[in-house]
């Protein structure tokens, strides 16, 4: 879940080659053996943050621009060795405004070999970010995917409470207004209820909560 400081690198750079290697792995067991076909394949999540520390909750690994660049290289160079038909996302930032920096950081032969940018809507949602990031998939040539976002609210776990979902619908009206995307995503509809509990995140993640202790099977 990251490194004991959260920012930095958590991966050793002679390892990027056997990171590309096993994510192409992966995509060519599914396609060869379950029939699965990708169009696109994302090596990195939020990578651009200190959210990923040794010791948390959730899965993540940091990478600075400049390690960001050589991985989706790597990831590059395995799919042209496997001849898999398969294209490059990246980055997948947490928010508008670290897509914005991460793509621009990219060296221009990197940016050639991304077929589709993927960004998060978190936050850098002001409209001058929207504007930018809009135009440089333009100049690019680029799909872009608001590839993931996800809506607690600001009250209190409640089961009743409207203002999550009005959060949840200014959130859509303002991304497909204002960056266009070819794809909104949401992050996960089904919520694990104890973790939405005052005892934990205390919050309204997700459209339905659910017991996932594998004993009770309540929704709500």
């Amino acid at each position: 879940s990251g490194a004991i400081n959260s920012d930095a690198d958590n991966l050793k750079v002679d390892y990027y080659d056997d990171f590309a290697d096993y994510l192409t792995e992966v995509v060519k067991y599914l396609e060869e053996q379950e029939g699965i076909n990708f169009r696109t394949l994302n090596p990195l999540n939020e990578p651009n943050t200190n959210y990923w520390g040794a010791g948390g909750r959730q899965e993540g690994c940091h990478f600075d621009i400049a390690s960001q660049d050589q991985i989706i290289n790597e990831v590059y160079k395995k799919i042209q060795e496997k001849g898999l038909d398969i294209e490059i996302s990246a980055p997948d930032e947490t928010n508008i405004g670290k897509t914005i920096a991460d793509f621009n950081g990219y060296k221009e032969e990197t940016k050639e070999k991304i077929a589709q940018i993927n960004g998060h809507t978190y936050g850098g949602t002001e409209a001058a970010n929207f504007a930018n990031l809009k135009q440089i998939a333009i100049d690019y040539g680029k799909r872009f995917w608001m590839s993931e976002v996800g809506i607690g609210g600001n009250v209190g776990h409640s089961h009743e409470a409207i203002q999550p979902g009005t959060s949840l619908a200014n959130r859509i009206i303002d991304d497909m207004n204002l960056l266009k995307p070819e794809a909104w995503v949401y992050w996960q509809v089904v919520e694990d209820e104890a973790n939405m509990l005052p005892e934990g995140e205390n919050s309204n993640w997700g459209m339905i909560h659910a017991d996932m202790d594998g004993i009770n099977e309540n929704y709500y």
